[in-house]
């Protein structure tokens, strides 16, 4: 194993948030693709189920027939903060509204009272990998991917002193029809509930919607 292999990471520095359709391929569309520097941190939880267990005794108080059944790794809980409430980004993490007003910048409404939609997305993250206390130098980042994030809600929040935070929470899946991503730059296998590879570069960031091609 070679030590370039074990590098450290920190940080987060990009996001990038891909539609899905309902089978998990990335959507194609001039509003589907949007990478911003804005993220605070995405939390992921893995969720377990038990396996049921069975543990007999008989009259006497000895255990005479015991059993337990495998746990089962049903799905992740992810959670994600903004350090802006942008609102492209709002958007597409909870199924809400950009708003347009003549000529004022865009805002943002929330998604309307009801079920919640599953508007299905993925998330990439590049982090950065360290080496003695620099960044390394032949792959400068980790291309974190989340292929499948669904049943996003929006988080609470509050009006005081200080940046407003958004919040938003969803449920993290495996997907094996995310591919090679939505720009066609992911070079292994994605179809697990996250992956992560070195890479030697990250998207630019910018407050506008990008064109998800077909690939």
């Amino acid at each position: 194993m070679s030590e370039q292999d074990c590098r450290g990471q920190v940080n987060a520095c990009r996001i990038r948030v891909a539609r899905l359709d309902t089978n998990g391929v990335p959507l194609p569309g001039a509003d589907n693709l949007y990478v911003s520097d804005a993220l605070v941190s995405l939390n992921f939880t893995a969720v377990y189920t038990d396996g049921d267990e069975v543990d007999e005794k008989n009259a006497c108080g000895a255990n005479k027939v015991y059993f337990k059944a495998d746990d089962t790794f049903k799905r992740g809980d992810v959670e994600i903060t903004l350090v802006t409430p942008d609102p492209f980004l709002s958007e597409m993490l909870s199924g809400g509204d950009v708003l347009t007003a003549g000529a004022r910048p865009k805002g943002y409404a929330a998604p309307p009272l009801g079920p919640v939609a599953s508007n299905p997305i993925s998330i990439e993250l590049w982090a950065i990998r360290v080496d003695d206390g620099d960044q390394d130098a032949n792959y400068p980042y980790a291309h974190w991917v989340y292929p499948k994030i669904k049943n996003l809600r929006i988080g609470d929040h509050s009006h005081e002193e200080g940046a407003k935070k958004p919040v938003f929470s969803g449920q993290a899946y495996e997907n094996i029809n995310w591919f090679d991503g939505p720009v066609g730059d992911w070079p292994a296998e994605s179809d697990r509930i996250f992956q992560w590879l070195p890479s030697q570069s990250m998207p630019t960031p910018s407050c506008a919607y990008q064109v998800l091609s077909a690939s």
